[in-house]
C-alpha cells in the first residue's frame, strides 16, 4: 500500500470517529467540518513542499471534473437532497 493510500484510510477513519462522536450532526454538516480542515492543512503543506502534499494536489488537479462528464452526475446527486416542498 502507498504512503497516499495510508493517509487518505486514516484521514477517513478519523473524520468516522469523529461522525461516531456526535450521532445528531447532519452529513453534509459533518462532512463540511471534516473536509475544511483537510484541506486547509493540505494547502499549508503544499505552500511547505511537502512531497505527499504536493503529490495528492497533482493527482487531484489531473481530475477534468468539467470535461469527463463527472460533473453532471455531481451536480445531480446534490440536487437530490434538495427539499424542493420548502415553505
Amino acid at each position: 500500500m502507498k504512503l497516499l493510500d495510508l493517509f487518505t484510510l486514516l484521514v477517513a477513519a478519523a473524520l468516522a470517529f469523529l461522525k461516531a462522536q456526535f450521532p445528531k450532526l447532519p452529513a453534509s454538516i459533518g462532512a463540511t467540518l471534516g473536509g475544511a480542515p483537510v484541506s486547509l492543512a493540505l494547502l499549508v503543506l503544499v505552500t511547505r513542499q511537502v512531497p505527499l502534499a504536493v503529490r495528492a494536489v497533482d493527482l487531484v488537479r489531473e481530475v477534468d471534473f468539467a470535461f469527463q462528464g463527472v460533473l453532471p452526475f455531481l451536480l445531480f446527486a446534490g440536487a437530490l437532497g434538495l427539499n424542493s416542498h420548502a415553505r
